[in-house]
């Protein structure tokens, strides 16, 4: 049992003799039956696409298989698959870029989902691209630290946040800072000792 695509749930099996009669039901999410005028076949694999319309856990079960003499090769067979076709949610309010120190860069966000692709772009007095292996999460909040060596205005822009499934919840949310680390420069004669 596998997902195709969007909310689609595809079950395939392979028999040994040319079935007559055939019933897989499903539970979980929805609740359905596919019997053989669903099923098409092609040198002995069985295949047909339920298409659904929620997310969630799909569980398909072979309840009969019949050949032409009645004899029944169904035995409970089961498996799952898990739809979701739900970005995550990633307020633009809660994407921060800050200085923590130095010439670094911190990013921070939150996202409704554990993700499994990041890609965040750093533009301004220097260019680089984060990915997933440059961030901590903890508790659904994601950070990672940009190690700089230049003052200026940074940008940050997240460009990639892909759940398990590959939904992608990156609106192009964008924060920038700016760092300075350099002190001012005032002249020894500029500050004069004078009596009053």
């Amino acid at each position: 049992v596998t997902n195709p695509e969007g909310q689609n749930v595809s079950v395939s099996f392979n028999s040994s003799e040319q079935l007559v009669n055939i019933s897989v039901s499903f539970s979980g999410a929805e609740s359905a039956t596919l019997t053989e005028a669903d099923f098409t076949e092609a040198g002995g694999t069985y295949t047909a696409v339920y298409e659904g319309s929620s997310d969630g856990t799909y569980n398909a079960t072979l309840d009969t298989a019949e050949d032409a003499a009645g004899n029944d090769g169904a035995s409970g067979q089961s498996d799952e698959t898990v739809v979701d076709t739900t970005a995550p949610s990633i307020s633009a309010g809660e994407f921060t870029v800050t200085n923590p120190g130095g010439q670094n860069v911190s990013i921070s966000f939150n996202s409704s989902e554990q993700l499994a692709n990041i890609s965040v772009s750093l533009s301004g007095p220097e260019s680089a691209t984060l990915t997933e292996a440059d961030f901590t999460e903890d508790g659904g909040t994601y950070t990672a630290v940009y190690e700089g060596s230049s003052d200026g205005t940074y940008n940050a822009t997240l460009d990639t946040a892909d759940d398990a499934a590959g939904n992608d919840g990156a609106t192009g949310q964008s924060d920038e800072t700016a760092i300075d680390t350099t002190a001012p420069t005032i002249p020894s004669g500029a500050f004069p000792a004078t009596m009053p």
